[in-house]
């Protein structure tokens, strides 16, 4: 059968195209109990608005008092989450990896090169490939259809 989203009595909800389900605005999600928010999503992560059609004990609440405890980590641009309810890596290392590949999980189950859940404890915020690129730039011959290298 169809695996379904639990939901209000009479409402029926299908997970998103990778598996997984959202919360309803205002709503975070909460793992076995936990005290702070966070599911597993597919295909790999965790979200605090999103949770896998198949996690048996993820719960979607309204619980204030815990999500003003959510913080950034240190690496962080900002301490605290911004209005989308994600980090930002800082300006001087903006692009976000995820075990150890290029853009991250958001809260909202989306991947981002430079936003990411704070409930994520495998980000790293790195320096930019496009600075990396642009020191790789040479010189191309004259039939070359752009002057430079790695230019599109």
């Amino acid at each position: 059968g169809i695996s379904r989203c639990r939901s209000a009595p009479g409402e029926v909800k299908l997970p998103d195209g990778t598996g997984n389900c959202q919360c309803k605005a205002l709503e975070q999600c909460f793992e076995g109990g936990s005290k702070s928010p966070g599911c597993p999503v597919a295909p790999a992560g965790r979200s605090q608005v999103s949770f896998q059609v198949s996690c048996l004990d993820c719960v979607c609440n309204t619980s204030t008092a815990i999500v003003v405890n959510v913080k950034c980590p240190k690496f962080a641009r900002d301490n605290l989450p911004g209005f989308s309810g994600d980090c930002t890596c800082p300006d001087d290392l903006p692009d976000c990896y995820q075990d150890g590949v290029r853009w991250c999980q958001r809260s909202s189950g989306q991947r981002d090169l430079h936003y990411f859940d704070p409930g994520c404890i495998n980000c790293e915020c790195r320096a930019s490939l496009n600075n990396t690129l642009e020191a790789e730039l040479r010189e191309c011959p004259d039939f070359a259809r752009f002057p430079e290298s790695n230019s599109w």
